[in-house]
């Protein structure tokens, strides 16, 4: 019998929510502090990013994250792809990547787990990191687990570890751009 699955992967910050956690969380820093997380892609990878973004948090409490997470929404009101297994693997923490696919229904979602100590970020993420290569993994893994005929990933960066790795690529970086793709992939 021929599978007839098929999988769409979205990165979550700049494809699917309409905020990022670690920028509405810069507003609880201490007054003067000195450290500016670099989202550019330039000698610094995604693993570093991580790794010395969730610097910047230790101390707050869970209870902060959890809330802000909660604050953030969708860009859109429902994924509505019938018939097609979804998956969100994202950089972002793990609080607001399991908010977005709660609301959208998405049945697999990935993202950095902070460590938690007596209920304040301790400034570590849980191993293994949510980065470039970790995302590959992933990847191969629910095409290992679904074997999908067809997989289709969304994402912001032209370099996306996602375009090796699916048979249809959509860059998005718009509300619009994301409602687009969303036609297309229904089409298919």
């Amino acid at each position: 019998m021929l599978n007839k699955t098929r999988l769409a992967i979205f990165d979550l910050t700049d494809v699917l929510s309409d905020k990022t956690l670690a920028v509405e969380l810069l507003k609880y820093r201490p007054e003067g502090w000195p450290y500016f997380i670099s989202y550019g892609r330039g000698e610094i990878g995604e693993r570093e990013i991580v790794i010395e973004g969730s610097k910047v948090f230790k101390g707050l409490p869970q209870n902060v994250i959890r809330e802000e997470a909660y604050k953030i929404r969708p860009r859109i009101d429902e994924l509505n792809l019938p018939g097609w297994e979804t998956a969100i693997v994202s950089l972002d923490y793990f609080e607001i990547v399991e908010r977005i696919a709660t609301i959208l229904n998405i049945s697999h979602y990935y993202g950095n787990r902070i460590i938690y100590e007596n209920g304040l970020h301790s400034g570590i993420v849980k191993e293994p990191i949510v980065d470039f290569e970790q995302k590959k993994v992933i990847v191969s893994d629910l095409k290992a687990e679904l074997n999908p005929n067809l997989i289709v990933a969304l994402d912001n960066l032209k370099n996306s570890p996602f375009r090796e790795l699916c048979d249809r690529f959509f860059l998005v970086k718009t509300k619009e751009e994301l409602e687009c793709a969303l036609t297309k992939i229904r089409g298919l």
